[in-house]
């Protein structure tokens, strides 16, 4: 028997209606990525740190934006950016917070869809989008999809200045 190919990949903006489902796709992708790294006790704090329903309504009250990606209908991928402000040039900021897809969905392409779309989002506010530098799997991406990362810049965020690797393919 042959499996049905996936086909249909729409990537919606997230609303506060989609916290459970947020939570639900990071219980699944975030454990996936970090499983190796940090210990269950670990993956539990950080996923309550970051995930629980507070965490994210206060993210969103905050200005995060979140988009979920929908492959023939089930939800199988998000990503956030936080803004950061006007900079000197006159863009504003954008830092990619966030990008999982679930296990089962890996190498067809979601997360680049995801990027892409992000990217667009950002674009239309003449914006740009800054990848943490500590972020090992979003060095990882970003290297796989051949973005180029090699500007740096400091953003001060909440008084405290911190240096970020840009992607200039926007």
């Amino acid at each position: 028997m042959i499996a049905p190919q996936r086909t249909r990949l729409e990537i919606r903006r997230a609303s506060a209606d989609d916290i459970a489902l947020i939570r639900s796709l990071a219980d699944e992708a975030f454990r996936d990525t970090y499983r190796e790294i940090l210990s269950e006790g670990q993956l539990e704090y950080m996923l309550e740190w970051m995930y629980s329903e507070a965490a994210l309504q206060r993210q969103m009250g905050a200005g995060h934006v979140y988009f979920i990606a929908e492959l023939d209908d089930t939800p199988c991928g998000y990503v956030s950016v936080q803004p950061l402000g006007l900079q000197d040039d006159g863009a504003y900021l954008f830092e990619l917070q966030k990008i999982y897809v679930l296990p089962s969905f890996k190498g067809e392409g979601i997360g680049s869809a995801l990027y892409g779309h992000i990217s667009s989002f950002v674009k239309r506010i003449s914006g740009r989008v800054s990848l943490p530098m500590h972020s090992v799997p979003l060095r990882s991406f970003s290297v796989r999809n051949a973005m180029n990362s090699s500007k740096t810049a400091s953003v001060k965020r909440m008084g405290i200045w911190s240096s970020y690797s840009l992607s200039s393919s926007l």
